[in-house]
């Protein structure tokens, strides 16, 4: 006769947990004009900081230094076709982030290509969010 439920280790226990863990992590809100919040489960939200680096706008998310131009284009347009493809700004102000001046484009297509090992995103959940901030 087999053993009772009750004598078996419960199935949903470590998925409860793990899912606690992913709802408390941070998530990165992306606006179209490139603007960055880090939303906690707490429902606080912190703008994170953008500097200008090599001319071009980055921001540190999660202990890494993205460029804001990907992380927008990731998010409105989808990811590269290719990874080592670069992200070309329309108008010709690579400090103007906003998505509708973003376009993906081949490394042969000219521009700056990706430093080697550049995973392009952050440890963290991304969401894309319609902003006029």
């Amino acid at each position: 006769m087999p053993a009772p439920d009750r004598a078996r280790p419960r199935q949903d226990a470590p998925r409860a947990k793990q899912q606690k863990g992913r709802d408390e992590s941070p998530v990165l809100e992306v606006s179209t004009n490139g603007i960055l919040c880090m939303r906690f489960a707490s429902g606080e939200v912190k703008l994170v900081p953008r500097y200008v680096q090599d001319g071009r706008t980055v921001a540190m998310v999660d202990g890494q230094t993205l460029e804001v131009a990907r992380l927008v284009a990731g998010s409105f347009h989808g990811p590269p076709p290719q990874p080592d493809w670069i992200v070309q700004h329309i108008n010709g102000n690579t400090l103007d982030d906003s998505a509708d001046n973003l376009l993906w484009v081949p490394p042969s297509h000219g521009g700056r290509p990706q430093p080697d090992g550049h995973t392009g995103g952050p440890r963290c959940k991304v969401v894309c969010i319609e902003s006029d901030l």
